[in-house]
């Protein structure tokens, strides 16, 4: 007659095969994360790994660097601050800045007048600069020149200049339909992006504003600092974006549910292995007791 001792015979498989022990472990540790990730995937809405970069991306990129003047520099001045980095990149085209001194009637989403390799867009973006207190609405604009190396882009993106401008404060924006006067609420800020089309984000866009720039308007000319330099200046503006959760690229329901169910499927055929040790360390492996037993039984 076999008898059978399953809690010995598990004592025994941890004291005397622990490769075995450690294999079990990850097999059941890698089921339930899998198991736990399937669930999260069918529940919650995840954003698109094929979509290297959105508007949300690009913005929290600008909003990582500040906005600095090293001199008190109005409409009047003829030069514009530019770091190494974006002087190099100046080097590297052979071309001039993008900003242009002159006065500027208005700045919209009207690409005729430009180059077919620029792009002007005036997007409302809820991000915030830390502006000096009093500054009229509509009185006031900023503008900087950046390469994109500094922004964090790659590849031939990072060789280009984008110019921006930034009304300050943004005047206010009307609003069509409640979706989009509920995103509105959030401090927002219109700011007009100049560059080459392949720079700018090629996703879902923020919504358009208009504005018109004149000669009443006073300009400040700055240049853009890694915030651990921004000490160095005179006077910087810091920046701050809160993501807009309908700028995200996410994956769809389809793609959501067939991801979700591979994890799932994987998990359960991991549990089922790892059930398989349990039972072989239950039912195979053989104790001391077991084995004094069977002793006089040979000896016979």
């Amino acid at each position: 007659m076999v008898t059978c001792y399953p809690v010995e015979n598990v004592k025994s498989c941890l004291v005397n095969r622990p490769p075995l022990v450690v294999f079990f472990v990850c097999l059941l540790s890698l089921a339930i994360t899998f198991f736990c990730f399937g669930v999260y995937i069918r529940s919650y809405s995840v954003k698109d790994p094929d979509v290297t970069q959105d508007w949300n991306s690009f913005l929290q990129s600008i909003s990582e660097v500040d906005f600095c003047a090293y001199e008190n520099e109005t409409a009047s001045d003829s030069n514009v601050h530019l770091d190494d980095s974006a002087k190099g990149c100046l080097n590297k085209l052979g071309s001039s800045p993008l900003i242009d001194h002159g006065p500027i009637e208005s700045l919209t989403v009207n690409t005729s007048k430009l180059s077919p390799k620029l792009l002007s867009m005036s997007v409302l973006v809820h991000l915030t600069f830390d502006l000096p207190k009093g500054l009229k609405s509509n009185k006031t604009y900023f503008r900087s020149t950046v390469c994109g190396r500094q922004l964090g882009l790659k590849n031939l993106a990072a060789q280009e200049l984008i110019n921006i401008t930034v009304v300050a404060p943004s005047p206010e924006q009307p609003c069509v339909g409640q979706e989009e006067c509920t995103q509105l609420l959030a401090p927002s800020t219109c700011i007009t992006l100049t560059a080459s089309a392949h720079v700018l984000p090629q996703t879902k866009n923020p919504p358009f504003c208009s504005v018109n720039l004149n000669d009443q308007m006073i300009p400040y000319y700055t240049a853009v600092s890694p915030k651990q330099n921004s000490q160095e200046c005179v006077r910087c503006y810091k920046t701050n974006y809160n993501p807009d959760p309908h700028l995200t690229i996410e994956i769809s329901q389809v793609e959501q549910f067939l991801c979700s169910r591979r994890l799932i499927n994987t998990s359960c055929i991991l549990l089922i292995l790892s059930g398989v040790i349990c039972c072989f360390a239950i039912a195979c492996v053989h104790t001391d007791r077991q084995a004094r037993t069977k002793m006089p039984l040979m000896n016979l």
